[in-house]
């Protein structure tokens, strides 16, 4: 016999691969130019077959005019999804343009996390990240200040490139 290897296994809970022809994923704009205003549904979203290496057969593609004081996401209702073992977030992103994103997510008591991610034209970015790299939102107040795995109830990616200037169509 030789040495043992013990290998950690680690639960995984898919919260959307596109595989299927229902999207839970939702298009949301926030229009600052007036004061915000939310729009829902606001922006084009369906699957498509442009997908990272090593990744699924199909990926979600959210089109939008970048326009300034605008800022595009889409957003995962995970409200009633027992993710309570969770330990982080894996994803690939991709953009038409360079860009500032952040993966955002909320917990069911208002409390938001992000972690700001740079995207370059073209290029798929894949992100595994432990849910300790997502720093409490400034606007926001938690009880115990951690990122909460059974708290979650939502997880959105938001460009807010056009708060720095940026403003071409994006997908």
């Amino acid at each position: 016999t030789g040495p043992a290897q013990i290998t950690r296994v680690v639960p995984i809970h898919l919260v959307g691969n596109f595989e299927s022809p229902v999207i839970r994923w939702m298009p949301v704009r926030v229009d600052f130019s007036d004061g915000p205003k939310f729009s829902l549904f606001d922006g084009a979203v369906a699957v498509d077959k442009d997908v990272p290496e090593g990744g699924g057969k199909q990926s979600l593609k959210f089109a939008y005019p970048r326009k300034g004081q605008k800022i595009h996401a889409v957003m995962r209702n995970l409200e009633k999804v027992d993710l309570g073992k969770a330990t982080g977030i894996v994803l690939a992103l991709k953009s038409s343009h360079d860009g500032t994103f952040i993966v955002a997510i909320e917990e069911k008591d208002g409390s938001r996390y992000n972690k700001t991610v740079e995207l370059h034209a073209g290029d798929w970015k894949k992100l595994s990240l432990s849910l300790s790299e997502f720093t409490k939102a400034d606007d926001t107040q938690d009880e115990n200040d951690r990122l909460d795995a059974p708290q979650i109830k939502q997880v959105s990616v938001v460009d807010i490139s056009t708060l720095s200037g940026g403003t071409d169509a994006n997908e």
